[in-house]
């Protein structure tokens, strides 16, 4: 029943009503408990009107408007909590009734909460009048129903505009009735039933980068619930997190944030999310070919994806930056002033930033051999003789010809001193020299000599 009183009321009417809200605020009403829900049960709790009770019957008082009263029947003696658009006065009280101020055109609810001792729904309750015309309470998205309710009218539900969810308790009335008649609906528990999960945090795994997509963690566990990974990204200048059941798999250099948390059903409580941070540093590098040059040792190695530059190492020091993705070789130039036989270690390793550095390659180790240009050759018939005027002790020469001075040698034999090369035809033929040497019974090689012409008549 919705009783309206015009403005145009007599005083004594509108000093009765201040009077009753001026006792009724002073009167603390108990027995309302506060549910599972996330609502603040004592968060700048703002009262809507006065109220006065007498068995299921209770009457509001506005103090929005003073010449507005409404009386409606509702079984039970708890309350129900509303949500209004407007700023409206602050009693102090905890009363059946509160309000929490949100935006609505009709200055009607949005969320719509039933206090546990609430019974039923009346008709005639989720009815209400606005500038004279009775209307549908309009955008209520959010209505909540306690346990004790036992009955509820399924007109009184239709007159609700706008309601997007019905959030009841597992095996409640509510939740059959719901169930019954097809409404949309979310489980809801009283937070002394839930069970907090025991959650065991994932461990970083040590990640090396080879292209390929590496899990982020080991594992996580916990005794209730189910663990949830996730990798906060970029989202067009925002952060964004996805959440999955799967451990996070990347394969991009870089730090990455790995969230994990619980989600439960309605009987486990969640958890509240938490990261750690793991970094995927590049793939370990490869040296493939370090050699004796003219311009001093020559370094090579295999290009490692997504890397921004490499460091050189020799003998552990870093000595090269390299500061392109796709230069993958250098010279120690330094390495030709040094005495020949001087041994040295060499190491590569890729790098993004200066801050993400990768493994350090395998040594490879060189001995400095100096280039042999120093030989002589002489033409005979059908045949040419290389000799070597001080051959070193320990060395081996190899000799290599070609028809042409820049390309085409091959390998012909090897000397220690002198060596004949027969049963060549007549024309131009043009011979260099590399020296080996054996240290620690692996052979190294010095670079190829200056090419030496010698003409077959």
């Amino acid at each position: 029943m919705i009783i309206m009183t015009p403005k145009k009321n007599k005083s004594f009417i509108k000093q009765l009503i201040f009077a009753l809200a001026f006792c009724l605020c002073c009167i603390a009403v108990t027995g309302i408990k506060a549910n599972a829900y996330d609502i603040p049960a004592n968060a700048d709790i703002r009262t809507q009107g006065v109220f006065t009770t007498n068995g299921n019957q209770f009457t509001w008082v506005s103090f929005r408007d003073e010449n507005w009263m409404t009386t409606t029947v509702v079984s039970g003696n708890g309350g129900f909590r509303e949500d209004y658009d407007f700023d409206c006065y602050h009693s102090g009280e905890w009363s059946p009734f509160v309000v929490y101020p949100q935006l609505s055109s009709e200055y009607l609810s949005n969320i719509l909460v039933f206090e546990e001792g609430i019974t039923n729904i009346p008709d005639h309750l989720l009815d209400g009048w606005v500038n004279g015309t009775q209307k549908k309470w309009a955008n209520i998205s959010r209505l909540y129903l306690p346990k004790s309710m036992t009955s509820i009218s399924n007109s009184a539900l239709w007159m609700i505009r706008g309601i997007t969810t019905i959030y009841c308790y597992p095996e409640s009335e509510a939740h059959k009735f719901c169930e019954e008649h097809g409404y949309k609906y979310s489980l809801i528990i009283d937070s002394s039933t839930l069970q907090k999960p025991v959650v065991t945090a994932p461990v970083a795994n040590k990640i090396e980068y080879d292209g390929k997509a590496h899990p982020l963690v080991k594992a996580g566990s916990t005794t209730a619930g189910t663990m949830y990974y996730g990798i906060e990204e970029n989202y067009f200048g925002y952060s964004k997190i996805n959440y999955s059941a799967e451990i996070p798999t990347a394969s991009e250099i870089g730090d990455y944030k790995v969230y994990y948390k619980v989600e439960g059903d309605y009987t486990v409580e969640a958890t509240t999310p938490q990261y750690f941070t793991v970094s995927i540093k590049p793939a370990k590098a490869k040296i493939s070919e370090c050699k004796n040059t003219s311009d001093g040792v020559f370094l090579s190695w295999k290009k490692i994806k997504g890397a921004a530059g490499y460091y050189v190492y020799r003998d552990g020091v870093h000595i090269l930056t390299i500061s392109s993705a796709d230069t993958t070789s250098c010279y120690d130039s330094s390495s030709r002033y040094e005495t020949e036989g001087t041994k040295h270690k060499y190491q590569v390793a890729a790098m993004k930033d200066n801050r993400f550095i990768g493994e350090l390659s395998k040594a490879v180790s060189i001995y400095l051999l100096a280039t042999q240009n120093n030989f002589t050759i002489t033409a005979g018939s059908k045949k040419a003789t290389i000799k070597i005027p001080s051959p070193k002790k320990g060395c081996k020469y190899i000799i290599y010809r070609s028809s042409k001075p820049d390309s085409g040698y091959k390998k012909v034999g090897s000397t220690t001193s002198t060596y004949t090369d027969k049963k060549l035809k007549k024309g131009s033929y043009y011979y260099k020299v590399v020296v080996c040497k054996s240290f620690g019974g692996k052979k190294y090689y010095s670079d190829y000599s200056v090419a030496h012409l010698i003409e077959i008549k």
